[in-house]
C-alpha cells in the first residue's frame, strides 16, 4: 500500500541478491534492513516471507555450534518469533505458501532439544502438514522445497533417519529443478523462489551420481537464472563450480591422454 516501502522492498532485494550471509552478525544486519521495510507497511508480506526465511537460516547457525542453555533459549526466541509472523502472514492472506511451511517447520524445529519420543511424534506432525500443502500445490516450488528440507532436516539432526530419506528428499528435489527449467529465461522470479532452487541444484550435486557432463550442464542452467535474475551471489557460487567443474575435466582428459 506504500510506494516508500515498495522503494524500500526492491533496494533490500538488490541488496540480498549481491551479499554473502555468513555469521550472525550478517543475519542481525540484513534484519535490520527488512525491519526497516515492515516500518513503512508492517503488513508487507513479501518482506515478512523473506524476514522468516532468515530467521529460520539463522536458527540453523545456532544448531551447527554448542546447544547450551544460552542457545537453546536464543533458538527459542527465534522460534517463536517466527511463529508470530506467519500467523500475522496468514491474517493476511491465509492461503500463503511460505507462512504455511514455515508453521509445518516449526514443531520439528522445536522438538530438537526434546526427549526422542518427542522428536518422532513432532517430525510425523511436521511431515503431515507440510504434505497438505504439496497435495494442494504439487507444482510449487516451495511446496517441494518444504518437503524436501523436512527430510534433510531429520538426516541432519534426528537420531532415528533412514536411507529412505535422502531419496525422499531427492524427488521433491528433482521436481523443484524440473519447475526451475521452464524459467530460465524468466526475469522477475520471486526471491524466495530462487534461494530454494539454488538450494536445490547444490543439494542435488552433493547427493547424486552424476557425470562431470551432467553436472556442467545443470549448473549452466543454474547460471542463467541466476544472470536473468540478477542474482549476483549466485552467479560468483555458480561460476566457482563450473570451474571447478571443467578443470576437473580437462586433467581427467589429460590423464587419459598421458595414459
Amino acid at each position: 500500500e506504500s510506494f516508500e516501502a515498495y522503494k524500500s522492498y526492491l533496494e533490500l532485494d538488490s541488496y540480498m541478491k549481491g551479499q554473502y550471509f555468513h555469521t550472525i552478525e550478517d543475519f542481525n544486519e540484513l534484519l535490520n534492513k527488512i525491519d526497516m521495510v515492515l516500518k513503512l507497511d508492517n503488513n508487507y508480506t513479501k518482506a515478512l516471507e523473506i524476514k522468516v526465511l532468515f530467521l529460520f537460516i539463522k536458527s540453523t547457525i545456532f544448531l551447527e555450534g554448542n546447544m547450551d542453555a544460552k542457545t537453546t533459549l536464543k533458538m527459542s526466541s527465534i522460534i517463536e518469533e517466527i511463529n508470530i509472523i506467519c500467523e500475522n502472514i496468514l491474517k493476511i492472506d491465509n492461503n500463503s505458501k511460505f507462512a504455511i511451511l514455515g508453521q509445518s517447520v516449526l514443531p520439528l524445529l522445536k522438538s530438537l532439544s526434546s526427549s526422542l519420543p518427542e522428536q518422532l511424534l513432532s517430525f510425523r506432525y511436521s511431515i503431515q502438514k507440510a504434505n497438505k500443502l504439496f497435495d494442494m500445490y504439487p507444482e510449487s516450488i516451495l511446496a517441494n522445497w518444504g518437503m524436501a528440507l523436512l527430510y534433510d532436516m531429520k538426516i541432519e539432526y534426528l537420531p532415528f533417519s533412514s536411507n529412505d530419506d535422502m531419496q525422499k528428499s531427492l524427488i521433491y528435489t528433482d521436481k523443484i529443478i524440473e519447475q526451475s527449467n521452464k524459467y530460465i529465461r524468466a526475469t522477475s522470479i520471486d526471491f524466495l523462489d530462487l534461494v530454494t532452487i539454488q538450494a536445490a541444484y547444490y543439494h542435488k550435486d552433493s547427493n547424486s551420481e552424476l557425470s562431470l557432463e551432467q553436472r556442467e550442464m545443470m549448473f549452466n542452467n543454474l547460471y542463467l537464472l541466476d544472470k536473468n535474475n540478477h542474482y549476483l551471489t549466485g552467479q560468483r557460487d555458480v561460476n566457482q563450480k563450473l570451474i571447478w567443474i571443467r578443470l576437473l575435466t580437462i586433467n581427467i582428459i589429460t590423464w587419459r591422454l598421458l595414459r
